[in-house]
């Protein structure tokens, strides 16, 4: 216990690039106790050496005494089994299923879990495992990038934007409430949203504009921000998939403001290297399908043609295709 209050505990599942930030800001905060689930070489670094956060002007060291660190598929330590108060999915999309079965073993009858990854099956797949009265639709728009294990860039400011998506968590519910204050003290720029399917589809409308064309490319964000060529491009995607999004009842805004948010988005992350371009250097599976591969899927059962989208998910798929051969 801490003076004013009790501990949250917070298990941050996919401690990656996003999970990392969001771990090294919120151990500033010493109201939180976290748990770092992760895979072998970055478990292992995070036990032993802790983490390296650099962003543009600063370089912040978290020592590994902050967290208890859980490598992927060790068992779970006993006094976090069913005593967890908030569980975050920062994975890849393409690990839920697994990372939503280890959230609902590790939350307290009172806690919640929510997701920042990209897509917007998440929810759902977390609510299948832990009820939809312990899961929040959630979203961030922070950009980071892992340097290599132990060391991730902080590579542009966004936010995390939290809603209710089919339960009865509000804002003001005490362990909400009790995160969104924890999530501004450590300068993550929480928001609550009132509608956070549009705010997920926003979402992955951005990154259908901007994943695939700068990991096909090579480029950090803010050349397709710099070339005329890519950022006709970029907004081509973008409008396309949002005829889709409308088409099935979205309630997006109109097509100049998202082109506004596409632009701000890649001036805030103008240095990054986006996570698909992350994973083609890696030689890992991109999350192509859970994006512009999820628009198809709603486009095509809705009779909408996105001959850009589609071109895209090919050629990203074509580049893992070569690097696995």
């Amino acid at each position: 216990m801490v003076a004013g209050g009790w501990y949250m505990r917070c298990a941050i599942l996919g401690a990656g690039a996003i999970g990392t930030l969001v771990a090294a800001q919120l151990s500033q905060i010493d109201a939180v106790e976290l748990l770092l689930y992760s895979r072998r070489e970055q478990a292992m670094a995070l036990a032993a050496l802790g983490l390296r956060l650099e962003s543009e002007s600063t370089s912040t060291s978290v020592p590994p005494s902050r967290w208890t660190v859980v490598e992927s598929g060790e068992n779970l330590p006993s006094d976090w089994a069913g005593a967890t108060d908030v569980v975050l999915l920062c994975s890849k999309a393409n690990a839920s299923e697994e990372l939503a079965a280890v959230a609902a073993h590790l939350l307290s009858s009172e806690g919640f879990s929510i997701s920042l990854q990209n897509g917007i099956s998440n929810e759902n797949i977390l609510a299948k495992h832990c009820g939809s009265h312990r899961t929040l639709g959630a979203l961030t728009t922070h950009g980071a990038t892992r340097l290599e294990p132990g060391i991730t860039k902080w590579a542009g400011r966004g936010e995390i934007v939290m809603g209710n998506c089919g339960g009865n968590l509000t804002a003001e519910s005490p362990p909400v409430a009790e995160l969104l204050t924890h999530l501004h003290s450590a300068e993550l720029n929480p928001r609550w949203s009132e509608n956070i399917a549009a705010e997920l589809w926003l979402k992955l409308l951005l990154n259908c504009a901007i994943n695939p064309l700068a990991a096909i490319c090579g480029c950090e964000n803010g050349s397709l921000l710099e070339s005329p060529q890519l950022h006709e491009q970029s907004v081509a995607t973008l409008l396309e998939a949002a005829r889709v999004g409308r088409a099935i009842g979205i309630e997006l805004p109109q097509d100049e403001f998202l082109i506004e948010q596409l632009d701000l988005v890649l001036a805030a992350t103008a240095e990054n290297d986006c996570s698909m371009l992350q994973d083609l250097r890696r030689g890992a599976i991109t999350e192509i399908d859970s994006i512009n591969g999820e628009v198809l899927r709603i486009a095509e059962q809705a009779g909408i043609a996105c001959p850009l989208n589609s071109q895209l998910v090919a050629l990203v798929k074509g580049i893992e295709n070569s690097l696995h051969n």
